[in-house]
């Protein structure tokens, strides 16, 4: 066993030497890459898998139609929540990244690692932004608060750029019109389907807000719904997203 060991280890003082520069770039690459999978690894034990079960027995036909028009609906709005929560841009970082980097990133949606303060695990990634993509990323919080704009502290609205550089609103279902018109439309698609008059009412009001961000009687309806069997909550609800002032609903 000591020879055999002693030879490996002139085999390795020989390799350190050997001019081959491709050969000494391969494994120093290869080490690197088993150094981001272990610690990758580590990630992605955090989380554990769970198969979600139901008895669709208990649905009805007409519940049966109303599903894939509602998770239609509901991929819309996870479009959305990437644009506000990271920006457009980011999915770009790991198109040829490791599957299981990809993974982490999708579950955190986007290179910040939600259950560590948002610690950035995506070489060359800064901080993740307070506000995240619902305001600029050069605004301060006293220009916001000296910014003459009315409804700048809605839950539904963009703070952005004029081409003068001045800070201007954009509401969602101006910002978002493409996307809430499909969602809105499947909303309504899916409340011909509905036997429960009150989630009926409730869908279609729901598509109402999200075609003018005037949500109060879509929640007051949702709330009104006492014997429906299905239920589903849609639109920009909370606001833990803004960390920097709490007003933006994501």
């Amino acid at each position: 066993m000591k020879r055999i060991l002693g030879i490996a280890l002139v085999g390795i003082t020989l390799m350190a030497c050997d001019n081959q520069t491709n050969t000494k770039e391969e494994k120093v690459i290869a080490a690197d890459t088993t150094a981001e999978n272990s610690e990758i690894d580590q990630l992605l034990a955090k989380y554990v898998e769970v198969e979600l079960t139901t008895d669709l027995s208990k649905l009805q036909d007409h519940h049966k139609q109303m599903i894939p028009l509602l998770i239609k609906a509901a991929d819309i709005m996870d479009e959305l929540f990437w644009f506000e929560s990271c920006g457009g841009d980011k999915k770009e970082l790991v198109v040829e990244a490791d599957p299981k980097l990809k993974q982490f990133f999708t579950i955190n949606y986007g290179p910040w690692d939600r259950l560590n303060g948002n610690k950035p695990f995506v070489e060359g990634v800064d901080e993740k932004p307070l506000g995240a993509n619902f305001y600029p990323m050069d605004m301060t919080k006293e220009e916001f608060e000296s910014a003459d704009l009315e409804d700048k502290k809605s839950l539904y609205t963009l703070i952005r750029r004029d081409s003068a550089g001045n800070l201007i609103t954009l509401p969602y279902h101006v910002a978002f019109k493409e996307q809430v018109e499909k969602a809105a439309a499947l909303l309504r698609e899916a409340s011909n389907f509905a036997k429960n008059e009150a989630f009926k009412n409730y869908l279609l009001k729901r598509a109402d807000a999200l075609l003018t961000d005037e949500y109060y009687e879509s929640d007051l309806a949702w709330m009104d719904m006492k014997e429906n069997q299905m239920d589903i909550i849609i639109g920009p609800i909370e606001n833990y997203e803004d960390q920097l002032f709490g007003y933006k609903a994501a």
